[in-house]
């Protein structure tokens, strides 16, 4: 039976295991996939320069998720998890 399975990334969402719908939003140069596939530290970062390109309307739109986004990655990373990609 093995000789006849593959393993191969999926090629509608390159092994994401997202849907495409999910895949199609960006958040700046980012897809939803590539951003959750972020260890901890690099997705605080991430927000960081996230947050400083929004314009005035899209932070109003986006405060209150930013706002709890930034502090639950700041809570994971000063345990110790910052290793942890959003995924896990």
């Amino acid at each position: 039976l093995n000789r006849w399975l593959l393993t191969r990334p999926c090629p509608d969402c390159q092994g994401m295991r997202l849907r495409w719908e999910a895949l199609a939003v960006r958040i700046g140069e980012r897809n939803f996939g590539e951003v959750s596939a972020s260890r901890l530290q690099e997705f605080q970062l991430w927000l960081e320069h996230i947050v400083k390109e929004l314009t005035k309307a899209q932070e109003k739109l986006v405060a209150v998720v930013l706002v709890e986004l930034q502090s639950r990655t700041k809570s994971l990373v000063q345990l110790g998890l910052d290793y942890l990609a959003l995924v896990q």
